[in-house]
């Protein structure tokens, strides 16, 4: 039993002395290095992530820009005449080719890049998508509901048609808001 004693206290005093003998310096620098790096790598792929979210919302908002002033335009098109007629008809199809690149654009929103794209499936961008979606929708119901968009033939007075472009720039300004606030508040 002494010999198994005398065996472990051995075994003691050689880990001890392979423990005193680490240069901890040198691993706390290394330590200390590597965590660093990672937090670093951590803080670019941040602000990449931050800056392409902002570069997607100034996107949404120009094409957004863009559908209300060529959906203004066809709405104010007279349609009696033949230029107003062939005007009403590229303005029906940039609108909506313009509906289709803001519906890619918000689909896109919070996950838009290979390292973000992991993400795609948590609760929180399946809420911030849900919530935009709802913004769109009715958008897009503004914007083609009962307008000329929908119905190139269809006879608007004027009051209506206020109405309607008021509507539809107001529904517009909610995605604007929603994608900012949703920029805030997550990222």
């Amino acid at each position: 039993m002494n010999s198994f004693f005398t065996l472990f206290n051995i075994l003691i005093l050689i880990a001890i002395s392979y423990w005193l003998s680490f240069d901890f310096s040198k691993i706390f620098g290394t330590l200390l290095t590597i965590v660093g790096a990672i937090s670093s790598l951590y803080f670019f792929i941040f602000r990449q992530h931050k800056m392409m979210l902002m570069k997607s919302i100034k996107s949404i908002n120009d094409l957004i820009i863009k559908n209300n002033e060529k959906f203004i335009d066809s709405m104010l098109h007279d349609v009696s005449e033949a230029k107003g007629k062939i005007e009403l008809e590229k303005d029906r199809k940039k609108v909506s080719l313009y509906l289709t690149f803001i519906k890619v654009e918000i689909d896109n929103f919070p996950c838009g890049g290979p390292i973000t794209s992991v993400f795609k499936t948590t609760n929180f961008v399946k809420d911030i998508k849900k919530s935009l979606n709802n913004h769109y929708s009715d958008y897009h119901e503004a914007i083609t509901f009962d307008t000329v968009i929908e119905n190139p033939s269809m006879n608007i007075d004027s009051k209506e048609k206020d109405l309607i472009i008021d509507k539809a720039i107001h529904s517009s300004k909610k995605i604007s808001s929603e994608l900012e606030k949703q920029l805030k508040i997550n990222f």
